[in-house]
């Protein structure tokens, strides 16, 4: 997983296959902190709005805050039953979500570690799996979006926990979510290869085409989506792939009209960093800055 601050300056996260996190300069080469302490695998991290601590999830089932300049773990947070997938922070900097193995999203105060809320509606899918792979939160903290095995996408009141919208159209499990600013639109990639748009409102699958609206997948991919990222100006959607590549999405357009290739595995997270660059974290154990204008590393 890659990360950045909106507010702070152009740094990122590092999360690999073993128990640490690494902050690095914005140059993506020089490891500023690390953030060592979970007890396993650690897949998710996110910097708050103000740059100033960084939450992590992992195998070993906790929710970690870290403050980003020491280093220093200062809340552990334990209540899922199984490892933490993925971890989002309110614009706030109130409360944290995490979505379990476990079938559940956690909320959590951010300031005490108190759980908060247990969300709970993904199913098990075919297999007896009932993870529920990624969480993101609104702007305003109203809306919590989450995806699952069970090939859902699902909205749900940030508040009070109730369930507010299922989404259904995809045929895998659903890896990745995004919300454009006014939690108008919901993103999702998939185990199926495909990226959905989705009116949050009435939870209908759409995208205009030739003049048609209707659902439609964007395709482009040749392997399951692990990641999707709003640009900053929400005109473009970026997407990581185990087909090894970053994708560059034309919103307006709904076509795929840049492939960047360079990693030599699964590209697990993307992100837009404050000065319009494209962030991409890989199995193959490397960082890669991208034009997003031209597509050069």
């Amino acid at each position: 997983s890659v990360a950045g601050s909106k507010a702070g300056d152009c740094t990122s996260v590092r999360v690999c296959w073993i128990p640490v996190a690494q902050l690095l300069d914005s140059a993506g080469h020089s490891c500023l902190t690390v953030f060592g302490g979970h007890e396993g695998i650690v897949y998710s991290v996110r910097l708050d709005a103000l740059g100033e601590h960084v939450y992590s999830g992992g195998q070993d089932g906790t929710v970690r805050k870290w403050q980003i300049q020491s280093g220093e773990c200062t809340l552990v947070m334990r209540g899922h039953k199984g490892p933490v997938n993925c971890v989002d922070v309110t614009s706030d900097g109130s409360a944290v979500f995490s979505a379990g193995e476990d079938e559940t999203i956690k909320k959590w105060d951010a300031e005490t570690g108190v759980e908060l809320l247990t969300l709970v509606g993904h199913e098990k899918d075919e297999y007896g799996s009932g993870d529920v792979m990624c969480v993101r939160i609104s702007v305003d903290g109203k809306k919590v979006c989450s995806g699952g095995d069970d090939s859902t996408v699902r909205l749900w009141n940030g508040a009070t926990g109730t369930s507010s919208q299922i989404m259904r159209g995809h045929i895998k499990a659903v890896n990745a979510v995004a919300l454009n600013a006014d939690a108008s639109l919901v993103y999702s990639g998939s185990k199926d290869k495909s990226i959905r748009e989705w009116d949050a409102a009435s939870g209908e699958c759409l995208r205009t085409l030739l003049g048609h609206t209707h659902c439609v997948a964007l395709l482009g991919h040749t392997d399951e989506v692990r990641s999707v990222c709003l640009s900053n100006d929400e005109k473009y959607l970026y997407s990581g792939s185990c087909d090894k590549t970053v994708g560059v999405w034309d919103l307006k357009e709904g076509a795929l009209v840049r492939r960047m290739e360079g990693h030599t595995d699964w590209v697990y997270s993307v992100y837009e960093s404050p000065d319009g660059n494209i962030l991409s974290g890989s199995e193959d154990k490397t960082i890669k800055k991208w034009d997003a204008i031209t597509g050069e590393c």
